[in-house]
């Protein structure tokens, strides 16, 4: 998923077309999609392709990277876990996989790089 993607899935789609003046139309119109595509990612039902998430994104000037410094963040702490625990046994990265995801349950991106870290093995990986 991408980070307009993201952003478009934290976002209250309606009400930010809305505080653009714009119709659900409008929005399909400009972004070559049908209506019922626009009133699906009102509803929540769906998120925009990439492509398609970007574009909205700047049509409707969301700022997204709030979202993406969280995450930075997250992914940061779960590689500094990490990296303090090396040569611990296997049972231990499993639990701080768990209490990364716990601690940061928001953020799949970074539990899934620490899952990746431990998969691929810590050596190497923060060099």
């Amino acid at each position: 998923m991408t980070t307009a993607q993201l952003c478009l899935r934290e976002t209250r789609i309606g009400d930010a077309i809305a505080r653009r003046n714009l119709s659900q139309s409008d929005v399909a119109r400009y972004l070559g999609v049908t209506q019922a595509a626009v009133s699906r990612w009102v509803s929540g039902g769906r998120t925009p392709r990439a492509e398609i998430a970007e574009r909205l994104v700047l049509l409707l000037g969301l700022e997204c990277r709030s979202r993406l410094v969280a995450e930075v963040g997250a992914i940061r702490f779960a590689l500094e876990t990490l990296r303090d625990f090396e040569n611990a046994p296997d049972e231990i990265y499993i639990a701080l996989i768990e209490e990364i995801a716990q601690r940061w349950p928001d953020h799949p991106i970074a539990v899934a790089q620490a899952a990746l870290t431990y998969a691929l093995g810590i050596q190497g990986a923060f060099d």
